[in-house]
């Protein structure tokens, strides 16, 4: 019980999952100030907060406090997403999504799998030890069989960089 209050902990369970995003806000800022871009952190401010506020009143209207606590973390979600944004135009920034996209069916093949085996282990009646086993050994190998299908652990060439001119 947090405050004394049970609501509490269900508004806190809504907003936690985006609040790491403060973690990149400040550096993320100052960058963008080093970079001699502070109107563009500015405007940033301004159209999330603009974003935040609509978010808050249709969101706290439609669903109650749980839509206020919503509205704010996704106002946090959009100033971190418009600085990076931001950071990334100004000095230039490459990132290879198709990986993530790899690893990221390897992660739902293995979890598949891994339930599907611990399920089957489970009507065998064998023990949990065995049966934890013998569905991380089935998700690890379903994993890399996976990762190793899709060329995810192959090296990718370099891509391309800017070299300034002077």
């Amino acid at each position: 019980m947090i405050y004394h209050s049970p609501e509490a902990g269900e508004l806190l369970r809504l907003i936690a999952p985006l609040f790491f995003l403060y973690y990149f806000g400040a550096p993320l800022q100052a960058i963008l100030l080093g970079l001699g871009k502070a109107s563009t952190v500015m405007w940033n401010h301004i159209l999330t907060n603009i974003f935040e506020v609509i978010a808050i009143f249709v969101l706290g209207s439609n669903i109650g406090i749980e839509g206020v606590a919503i509205g704010f973390g996704l106002g946090l979600l959009l100033l971190t997403l418009l600085n990076f944004l931001s950071v990334a135009g100004t000095i230039g920034f490459y990132f290879d999504f198709r990986i993530v996209f790899k690893v990221g069916a390897g992660g739902i093949v293995m979890t598949i799998c891994g339930m599907t085996a611990h399920g089957i282990l489970g009507r065998m009646d064998l023990g949990q030890i065995i049966e934890l086993s013998g569905a991380l050994f089935v998700s690890l190998i379903t994993y890399a069989a996976t990762l190793q299908v899709t060329h995810a652990w192959e090296r990718s060439p370099k891509p391309p960089t800017i070299t300034p001119v002077s």
